[in-house]
């Protein structure tokens, strides 16, 4: 893979790879973080914050974000694993600027507006019982509590009942702050890009956040077999 990387002074990452025969764009903003890095309270935080930023920033309600990836006919979403957390979109090249734009918005200055919190609470919720009803589901984490038993990434990524229905919007909001810097951050495009411009776009977006070390509590697993 032919890749260019550079590194912003806050400590934010930006690579490209470049692919001169198409004209569309695949573009990621990367935390490294996820429910392992939970605490004890925070239960499903990392999935219920990643619902959250497609609800809306300071400045961007929920449909202004949906309506403007309509109009530009691209696609946007994201996911959450015990590890890390993803939002991504695919977009016209030409629209890679008010795309990363949009999805920076997302991460830099999410609103958590309290209705918006308990509207999505429910739908995490229907999550959970949609999980509970797919044995291949059920049979995954039963097997990864067998295999990790307390530790924490025995945790299922969507959380529990009792802790989604009992989240707090500072739990949510100290998990975001807590967890989301620029130097746990990595902005990944590939496709019809140019390089030096996204990092000079970058710079615009991202040149104001804050660095900060968010230090894993990591320990290892103690596996037994049985």
């Amino acid at each position: 893979m032919d890749y260019r990387l550079s590194v912003l002074p806050n400590g934010l990452r930006v690579i490209t790879e470049r692919m001169p025969g198409v004209r569309s764009i695949a573009v990621g903003i990367w935390l490294d973080t996820g429910s392992r890095d939970e605490l004890p309270r925070e239960a499903g935080c990392a999935h219920f914050l990643e619902h959250l930023l497609f609800k809306g920033s300071e400045r961007l309600s929920s449909r202004d974000i949906s309506m403007a990836f309509d109009e530009m006919g691209g696609s946007s979403n994201a996911f959450t694993s015990k590890e890390q957390t993803c939002y991504w979109a695919r977009l016209r090249d030409d629209d890679l600027n008010r795309g990363l734009d949009i999805l920076g918005e997302m991460v830099l200055r999410p609103a958590f507006r309290q209705a918006e919190i308990d509207s999505e609470r429910g739908v995490v919720l229907e999550e959970i019982n949609m999980n509970e009803d797919d044995p291949s589901d059920v049979a995954s984490e039963c097997f990864v509590q067998a295999l990790f038993g307390p530790h924490p990434l025995a945790l299922p990524v969507l959380g529990t009942k009792a802790s989604i229905g009992g989240m707090a919007r500072d739990d949510i909001s100290g998990y975001w702050s807590r967890r989301y810097h620029p130097r746990a951050a990595v902005v990944s495009v590939a496709g019809s890009v140019d390089h030096d411009r996204l990092v000079e776009q970058c710079t615009d977006i991202f040149g104001e956040w804050e660095p900060a070390e968010p230090a894993h509590q990591h320990s290892a697993p103690s596996i037994s077999s049985r």
